[in-house]
């Protein structure tokens, strides 16, 4: 099974309709993570006779977001796919490579803990929060140090 129907199935058995449009938004997160919108626009206009909107594209980006299947990268303001779609995700940070650009969701049960603390501690309720975190992954860093 590839990457594209692993998301199909996932979708599938959790009743997260995927509309043509969304599948093809989809395909390209997939293939091309992480990925620009107006990149996403791009390649379904040119893969399709019929007209792509970018509301069409942004609508589609925003089910798939709310339903966990993708998520943003808010620096890069770029989509990737979610590693583990269904899980809790405010006890997980993205890590972006900043030279090969490998993505990695790095989940901790620490990240949740201190979510809750800083809530209470505060006085506050978190409603979104994203940890992205950017630098070198293990296959990048021996070619830095010895350059």
């Amino acid at each position: 099974m590839n990457s594209l129907e692993k998301y199909e199935k996932y979708c599938a058995d959790n009743k997260i309709k995927l509309t043509g449009i969304r599948r093809e938004v989809l395909k390209q997160i997939t293939e091309h993570a992480p990925i620009k919108a107006y990149k996403i626009i791009a390649a379904l206009k040119k893969n399709h006779a019929k007209k792509i909107s970018p509301p069409l594209v942004y609508r589609a980006l925003d089910v798939l977001l709310k339903k966990g299947v993708v998520h943003k990268l808010e620096k890069l303001r770029a989509f990737i796919i979610c590693d583990h779609p269904g899980a809790v995700h405010n006890q997980c940070a993205i890590f972006y490579c900043t030279q090969c650009h490998r993505i990695q969701e790095i989940c901790s049960h620490d990240f949740r803990h201190f979510i809750q603390k800083s809530q209470t501690s505060h006085d506050i309720q978190i409603e979104k929060s994203t940890v992205e975190l950017y630098g070198k992954c293990a296959r990048c860093l021996p070619a830095t140090t010895t350059s």
